[in-house]
């Protein structure tokens, strides 16, 4: 794949934001996200400290409800596996309870 501004050099990474291929030159990361450089639109909402517009992003850029719902699912799923072996409804109940939190939560993201 080859940058979107420069079409002989190849693209080692892709905006979060508007799609495009970049190249080293045209790319920054900011909060783990690849971002156009020099695009304002694209670091809109980015949550970095560099532009002023923090606008409340900082949770979703930390991932939070994503790795919430991955704790759930990890919680749900051994809840499950060790039920299996030693049945308990209320157990079985609360770890499908988990796991479906978990997958709602991952899937938000």
């Amino acid at each position: 794949m080859k940058c979107f501004n420069h079409h002989d050099r190849d693209a080692f990474g892709i905006c979060k934001s508007c799609g495009k291929a970049l190249c080293l030159e045209c790319m920054t990361i900011e909060n783990g996200k690849v971002l156009c450089k020099d695009s304002e639109a694209c670091h809109k909402g980015c949550g970095c400290h560099k532009h002023n517009h923090n606008n409340g992003q900082l949770a979703k850029s930390l991932n939070i409800g994503y790795y919430a719902g991955v704790l759930f699912a990890v919680v749900g799923a051994i809840g499950l596996v060790s039920s299996a072996f030693d049945f308990e409804f209320g157990r079985a109940f609360f770890a499908i309870v988990a796991l479906l939190i978990g997958l709602n939560l991952i899937k938000g993201y």
